[in-house]
């Protein structure tokens, strides 16, 4: 009888250490699952925000013709532009935290896999979705990180515009001082927005605005040095230099830029879309 009172005794301890197993690798597995889900269900709150946000994203540079700009229309065009960039900014340090709690969830849904083998089924779910909702999130960032440069852009072309504007009053009240100003400001705004013109989203064409723009910068130099020295050549070779450029802009296709500009994002957008639809459908 003692040899199988010790078989029974040994079978009953193996009984117990597999409950044990099974209770205690449910447990495990049900913490690591509830604390994934409510990381998830966070950024999912965040990202219900920045959904709106991408909505709201504005990239219509033709609102304003920048060839009959008015003072009114540069103003109006400038401030919402410059809160989105300020959003923009604000929401990146965001989805960075969420992206490294998702992280951090996703590991935690893979350690100790020997104690939750019986719950691998629900943890792979659990990791299949907060795998998408990071690839949404990395969608997210190229948009903002994006659409900055974008913006900064327009809101350079929004400055040149507006020192066209201030070259235009001043040459009409003959006051050579704030021309020779604003004509400066254009330079300086020109040079500017040609190092940001190769933003994502732009067309092609737009650089070769830019340049344009920069040469009637140039022109507009050469006339005011030309007229202050009274040389009636320069003064012939600077207007003609002056209409020759000034042609040029008007050339440009403005409503195409904007046609680029609403693709390029939106299929970013779609993308971001899409990955926040298949992380909850998972």
């Amino acid at each position: 009888m003692g040899p199988l009172i010790a078989v029974i005794a040994i079978v009953a301890i193996l009984i117990l250490a597999a409950g044990g197993y099974f209770v205690g690798g449910n447990l495990y597995a049900q913490n690591r699952i509830n604390s994934a889900a409510d990381t998830y269900n966070t950024v999912i709150d965040h990202q219900n925000s920045m959904a709106d946000f991408f909505n709201t994203l504005n990239v219509k540079i033709a609102a304003v013709d920048p060839n009959n700009p008015t003072k009114a229309s540069v103003d109006q065009a400038k401030a919402p532009l410059q809160e989105l960039v300020t959003r923009s900014q604000s929401a990146e340090p965001q989805v960075e935290a969420d992206d490294a709690s998702l992280a951090n969830a996703d590991d935690s849904l893979k350690q100790n896999q020997w104690l939750t083998a019986l719950q691998k089924s629900s943890l792979d779910q659990k990791s299949t979705k907060i795998e998408d909702l990071r690839a949404a999130l990395a969608n997210a960032k190229e948009i903002l990180t994006d659409y900055q440069q974008y913006a900064n852009f327009v809101l350079a072309l929004l400055d040149c515009l507006n020192d066209i504007l201030t070259i235009g009053n001043s040459g009409s009240s003959k006051d050579l001082v704030a021309l020779t100003a604003a004509v400066s400001a254009l330079k300086t705004d020109a040079t500017k927005a040609i190092a940001l013109d190769h933003a994502p989203g732009l067309a092609p064409e737009v650089d070769g605005f830019m340049q344009d723009l920069s040469k009637v910068a140039d022109d507009f130099t050469a006339l005011i040095q030309a007229a202050a020295s009274k040389n009636s050549a320069g003064i012939t070779k600077a207007e003609n230099a002056l209409n020759a450029d000034g042609s040029k802009l008007d050339g440009f296709d403005f409503n195409a830029w904007d046609t680029t500009a609403n693709g390029f994002y939106q299929n970013l957008i779609d993308e971001y879309n899409a990955n926040i639809k298949k992380a909850n459908q998972d």
